[in-house]
């Protein structure tokens, strides 16, 4: 068996897009195939990103794994690991062969040594029947103290969203900046004025409008306030105060 992995850049097919990828992949039923010598488990030859013909010939650029690598570097999905050159592949398996995968799904409690545990964050479809607007809280006789809805020991947080944060810029986008009746899902950029001010935050961590609240207990509670404390995120744990400074 074999999977070798080509990319378009150099136009083997011209009127295809350069970025598109393409396998040459052979497969043959054999009792005498190539074996890995002592493990009984006949070895599949991979070669990736290669651009023309001539790179098979570099035996660098090809390397084979076993179903025993596949267990190894993979044992949870079993998928092809992806490699660009035979010593990639070699010293993978060597660190792998080391230090195990973080969590071995078919070993139970033994392939989770440290613990860990996955949390779903909030999402705006799956969870949207949680969310409720100003307009319906209101209704409901719920009042605004500080960012906070509350209704006698009911409470409504804020529900921060990914186009708001950004990897180095909390205040990435502003709510109070949106023209009155834009249904654009896209915020408009926060003024540098505003960004330069330090004691500038974002409408959501002080008292201004947001757009949707969410529980602060019942379902799903505890996978942000609960577990994080603070206000509670769609892509990311995050912290406000409960009033305006």
């Amino acid at each position: 068996m074999s999977l070798f992995d080509f990319e378009n850049r150099k136009g083997i097919f011209p009127e295809v897009h350069r970025s598109y990828k393409f396998c040459l992949l052979t497969l043959r039923r054999s009792d005498d195939g190539e074996r890995r010598a002592g493990s009984g488990e006949q070895a599949a030859e991979f070669a990736f990103f290669c651009h023309e013909a001539g790179d098979l010939s570099d035996p660098e650029r090809r390397f084979t794994l076993t179903p025993e690598d596949f267990r190894l570097l993979n044992p949870n999905t079993r998928t092809a690991p992806i490699f660009r050159s035979r010593r990639d592949a070699e010293l993978t398996k060597h660190i792998y062969r080391r230090v195990p995968v973080l969590l071995d799904e078919g070993k139970g409690e033994a392939g989770n040594p440290w613990g860990v545990e996955f949390l779903a964050m909030f999402h705006m479809a799956n969870d949207s029947g949680l969310f409720r607007t100003r307009e319906e809280l209101e209704r409901e006789g719920f009042r605004l103290e500080g960012n906070v809805f509350a209704r006698g020991e009911e409470r409504y947080l804020p529900l921060y969203e990914a186009k708001m944060i950004h990897q180095f810029d909390h205040r990435f986008g502003d709510y109070r900046d949106q023209p009155e009746g834009s249904a654009s899902t896209q915020l408009p950029e926060v003024p540098l004025e505003r960004l330069a001010d330090p004691t500038t935050r974002c409408s959501r961590a002080t008292g201004s409008p947001p757009r949707r609240w969410k529980p602060a207990c019942g379902p799903r509670a505890g996978t942000e306030a609960g577990s994080w404390g603070g206000g509670t995120s769609q892509g990311r744990p995050t912290s406000a105060p409960s009033s305006p400074p």
